[in-house]
């Protein structure tokens, strides 16, 4: 898909998914599963008709390609691996902004667990990185620019979809696994299944705490938290392990698919995508990036950000940055 195509349709994502959180409040008979799986669906479709439009195939433009059933389990090890660094991004992230995800905990789950299994984890699995990691990043690299900056940008615009800090923080760090999850495999269904289950890990443990909540103290991820002085050293020394070996294993997953020549030369900085599959302007120079479709986007974003900020600030939310805990190292209580 060409870029200008790609910045319009993030900005197009973005513009449905506001008007649909307002119309909530007008049509909220409509079940949930059916309301977000018809925009989703529409919203698909449209991309497609995008990448017809542009010549571009859905599996190189989306990059849906198969993998081997093995390399579903190294992504299932390196989504575990990756826990430990979400939950310090996560406490970060609350210590300089009201905690979003607090107040929206009621909307986002159900008293059913397979409509919040579909809404809350195979849903944005699957769409998030349809958008992200499929439309943006292979459009991007199509244009001819390196991996490792089309990595982060496409990381920032996810972080900044979410539209509260909260979520940023993490969803921004995710996002760069995700991608180099995705280009190790060498197909986007890695990035989907990792997206799905970290997800589903919040479906799961809801479920567990719903069912019986001296049960769920005993589930491995309720550990992973700065609460107490324990708990907190805990978690941050898993972060400094956990998190360099989440690139050790993207290069056993990049063998597992017999990409690791490939994976190494993108990672290094060489453009792989062939002369006659690079998408240029009309006189033959690369594409523009930063389009007005995607700097409006990224403005919209970060200004619904700022104004989710304030609003729970305002709402009685106590300021995060009153009291920093004891169990965060020393350097963190400096920032």
């Amino acid at each position: 898909m060409k870029v200008k195509h790609a910045n319009f349709y993030f900005l197009l994502v973005l513009a449905v998914f506001l008007v649909e959180s307002f119309l909530f409040y007008f049509f909220q008979d409509i079940p949930i599963w059916l309301e977000e799986g018809a925009r989703d669906l529409l919203l698909i479709l449209i991309a497609f008709l995008y990448l017809k439009a542009d010549k571009v195939s859905v599996r190189d433009g989306i990059g849906f390609r198969r993998i081997r059933w093995s390399t579903l389990g190294w992504v299932a090890l390196i989504t575990f691996m990756v826990q430990p660094l979400s939950s310090t991004f996560y406490e970060l992230s609350t210590r300089f902004s009201p905690d979003f995800l607090a107040d929206a905990e009621d909307m986002l789950f159900t008293d059913n667990f397979f409509i919040d299994a579909f809404t809350v984890a195979a849903l944005p699995g699957f769409f998030e990185e349809f958008v992200f990691r499929g439309v943006l990043h292979h459009s991007y690299l199509r244009s001819g620019r390196k991996l490792v900056p089309v990595i982060v940008l496409t990381a920032l615009e996810f972080g900044l979809f979410h539209m509260n800090f909260t979520q940023f923080s993490y969803a921004f760090i995710l996002g760069i696994i995700l991608s180099f999850v995705m280009e190790s495999a060498g197909s986007i269904w890695a990035s989907m299944f990792m997206h799905f289950l970290n997800n589903f890990f919040s479906v799961f443990e809801n479920m567990v705490f719903e069912w019986n909540s001296d049960v769920a103290q005993f589930l491995p991820l309720q550990y992973l938290n700065y609460d107490t002085k324990e708990a907190g050293i805990l978690t941050f020394a898993l972060t400094l392990i956990c998190t360099p070996l989440v690139f050790v294993v993207c290069r056993k997953i990049s063998a597992n698919e017999y990409r690791t020549i490939d994976y190494r030369r993108q990672v290094r900085g060489e453009i792989l995508v062939r002369e006659e599959d690079l998408v240029l302007e009309k006189n033959g120079k690369k594409q523009r990036i930063f389009t007005f479709s995607l700097i409006l986007a990224l403005v919209i974003c970060l200004g619904m950000c700022v104004f989710m900020h304030f609003a729970l600030s305002m709402t009685g939310t106590p300021a995060p940055a009153e009291e920093v805990p004891a169990a965060l190292p020393g350097f963190v209580k400096w920032l």
